[in-house]
C-alpha cells in the first residue's frame, strides 16, 4: 500500500483488519462498531388519529419501524418524538414487539406530556424516547416547557 494512504488512513481513524477466516471478519467489524458507539437515531412527529388526518398515525409509525428494520450494522437505536399514541394503543404495542424499551415506562404516575392547551394539565402520554441495543438508561425527566401542549423530555443513556 502506498505510504502517504496509509499515513492519512491510520491519521483519520482507519483500521486495517487482517484476517483468515470469515468469523474473524465478523468479530473484528463487531468490535470496531462497538468501539465507535454507532447509534441510529430517529425523530418523529406522528399524524394525529383524527379524521383531517386520515387516521394515518398507526401507518406512519408502522413505516417507520419498517425504515429501521433494514439497519443491519447500527443496531444501537433511539426513536425520539411525538408518537401521537398512548400506551394502551396498538402503535406503542408494535413498538415494544420489535424490541425497543420506553424510556418512561417506569414511571407511571402522573407522567402526561400532552395538554390541549399550555395551562392544561399533562394528563395525556403521547411523547415517547424509545431505545434499543447495547444501551442502558440511566436517568430520565419530564419537564414543563412555557407556553407549550406538551412537556420537555430528558434522559442520560450509556452504550455498553
Amino acid at each position: 500500500l502506498d505510504d502517504l494512504f496509509v499515513h492519512n488512513f491510520i491519521k483519520k481513524g482507519g483500521k486495517f483488519l487482517y484476517c483468515l477466516k470469515e468469523n474473524e471478519v465478523i468479530e473484528n467489524v463487531e468490535k470496531i462498531l462497538l468501539e465507535n458507539k454507532s447509534l441510529s437515531i430517529a425523530f418523529i412527529h406522528a399524524p394525529p388519529p383524527v379524521p383531517t388526518c386520515n387516521f394515518e398515525t398507526d401507518l406512519y409509525i408502522e413505516h417507520l419501524l419498517e425504515n429501521l428494520k433494514n439497519r443491519k450494522l447500527c443496531k444501537n437505536t433511539f426513536i425520539i418524538g411525538d408518537f401521537n399514541t398512548t400506551p394502551i394503543q396498538k402503535a406503542y404495542g408494535r413498538i415494544i414487539a420489535k424490541g425497543y424499551k420506553d424510556s418512561f415506562k417506569d414511571n407511571q404516575i402522573m407522567n402526561g406530556t400532552y395538554g390541549f392547551t399550555p395551562v392544561s394539565p399533562k394528563l395525556i402520554r403521547i411523547d415517547y424516547m424509545f431505545y434499543k441495543g447495547r444501551i442502558d438508561k440511566t436517568y430520565a425527566k419530564r419537564f414543563k416547557l412555557k407556553n407549550s401542549d406538551h412537556c420537555g423530555l430528558l434522559a442520560d443513556y450509556k452504550i455498553q
